[in-house]
């Protein structure tokens, strides 16, 4: 909110998963307050609310608070895997514990978000599986296990045109520890959304 003087003016109340950490002493708001409630929204459209909920139910109102003035909020590991980068960098921004390193306005945020060229995206299907997409396929993978603590990878592309499935070879692994097979998850799936399949 701004005063009719277009000065910042002190917060009635506050969506407490959304305290802007520089609102923890003085309940300021301004411009820069505003970009970081967007970053937030925009890392819960992305990656769900359960992260964002989890944290301030675990560790309470004052733990969270020192989340926020630790820039410690939304660390890279609360990203999902197809996250692009260039995304996490806007999220993270725009979320920054300090207002001066923030966008400074919406149209520098907008002007960043308007960069980022995404060819694919993931979605989960009513099972809980994990569903790419882009204009010609969609996407799938399995994880299946082989032994003690082996796994093997398979990845797949269904097409839009004629439900034709095929395996994606370059993805193959076989007999691999589960922190190989994480990793090769992540790159199909940073692929689908960046075009790189």
């Amino acid at each position: 909110m701004l005063s009719t003087e277009k000065a910042p003016i002190q917060a009635e109340k506050f969506y407490l998963p959304h305290y802007p950490p520089e609102c923890i002493e003085n309940r300021r708001i301004s411009i820069s307050t505003d970009i970081y409630q967007v970053g937030l929204t925009l890392f819960r459209l992305i990656n769900g609310c359960d992260i964002l909920n989890n944290k301030f139910n675990s560790v309470g109102v004052e733990g969270y608070k020192s989340l926020l003035l630790t820039n410690k909020l939304i660390i890279n590991k609360d990203y999902l895997d197809f996250v692009p980068t260039q995304v996490k960098k806007i999220i993270n921004t725009a979320i920054n514990n300090k207002p001066e390193k923030r966008y400074m306005t919406a149209r520098k945020m907008r002007h960043a978000l308007e960069q980022i060229k995404i060819s694919g995206d993931w979605t989960v299907d009513s099972s809980g599986n994990y569903i790419g997409e882009d204009h010609k396929y969609y996407y799938s993978f399995a994880e299946i296990p082989c032994g003690i603590n082996l796994y093997i990878f398979k990845a797949f592309k269904k097409a839009k045109d004629n439900g034709r499935e095929t395996q994606i070879h370059k993805y193959d692994k076989k007999r691999v520890p589960k922190a190989d097979i994480d990793k090769t998850r992540k790159r199909f799936m940073t692929d689908v959304v960046n075009g790189g399949v």
